[in-house]
């Protein structure tokens, strides 16, 4: 619920690449407060303490036009097939 407001109070304000890595900075609509993106990893640091995706990494996998956010998430929250 979380994740889906963040979303659409989000936009990406700039890409910019460091050598094969893309990188995108988030930017909370109306706000100065930005968060920039690198490799799946956000310093808000959401994605390391719960091992979920947060709405700032999200945002940059939608912008970034991802085939599967699957590979987002920590494998202890994947069912595992048999």
């Amino acid at each position: 619920e979380n994740y889906t407001a963040g979303l659409m109070d989000l936009q990406i304000s700039d890409e910019f690449s460091n050598g094969s890595l893309t990188c995108y900075v988030v930017q909370l609509l109306n706000k100065k407060e930005r968060y920039v993106v690198r490799d799946s990893q956000c310093p808000c640091k959401e994605h390391k303490r719960t091992g979920i995706p947060c709405c700032h990494i999200l945002a940059a996998a939608l912008f970034a036009k991802l085939p599967s956010y699957v590979g987002l998430f920590n494998r202890r929250w994947l069912k595992h097939q048999p």
